[in-house]
């Protein structure tokens, strides 16, 4: 007589459904706290970004007489803008515009300004438009020249941002356009003219205490 071979033991569907069930709700518990981990992690990148781009304008103001390159401006203007001055240090991308060559210190890890067309070099900071001398124009002109000026015109280097995220593309910025993509959108990163960086919320940062300079308060 043959003998019966026992078939082998298998899921039920019930016993399916439970374990796909209890994956799903350690996932959903999970998931926030993977979430949190990315955000921190970009964050983190974002700020060491910025920290070299603070590193090569240091090197850049001790190669130029203590003098900070401009915020922006034309190339007719004196000196340098900051992404030029900064561009034999590392800490810019290539020039002449518009440029396929990127360099990734100049992307915040959670995204770039989109106003940025897409084969053109993008950037996620720009630089405090309040450090430098900004002229009134001429009787019928519409633009005037910009100039920069000495670090030791910064009179609270602690407190004055140098660099930070930008919501819009261009080279010079204010606090209106700050951009917060950080830490699930609630922190804009910045580095402040003594090197420092932070990411910080709406609520501690503002133009008269970190932009304007000098300061207003």
């Amino acid at each position: 007589m043959k003998r019966m071979q026992k078939g082998k033991e298998a899921f039920s569907l019930m016993e399916l459904l439970v374990v796909i069930g209890c994956i799903a709700v350690l996932a959903s518990l999970l998931w926030p706290s993977f979430n949190a981990a990315r955000d921190k992690g970009k964050t983190a990148k974002s700020i060491s970004n910025l920290k070299q781009m603070a590193a090569a304008m240091h090197m850049y103001i001790m190669d130029n007489n203590n003098t900070l390159p401009r915020a922006d401006g034309t190339a007719s203007d004196p000196g340098l803008d900051w992404a030029q001055g900064l561009r034999p240090y590392g800490g810019s991308h290539r020039l002449p515009e518009p440029s396929m060559e990127q360099n990734p210190i100049l992307i915040n890890p959670a995204g770039a300004s989109p106003e940025w067309p897409v084969a053109g070099p993008k950037s996620s900071y720009c630089m405090n438009g309040n450090l430098q001398v900004n002229t009134p124009p001429a009787a019928g002109q519409s633009v005037a020249p910009v100039y920069p000026i000495s670090l030791a015109k910064v009179v609270r280097p602690t407190q004055t941002v140098l660099f930070a995220d930008c919501l819009y593309a261009g080279r010079a910025m204010n606090y209106s356009h700050l951009a917060y993509r950080n830490n699930n959108k609630t922190r804009a990163t910045m580095v402040f003219v003594d090197g420092h960086a932070e990411a910080l919320t709406k609520t501690t940062v503002s133009y008269e205490a970190n932009f304007a300079n000098p300061p207003l308060q």
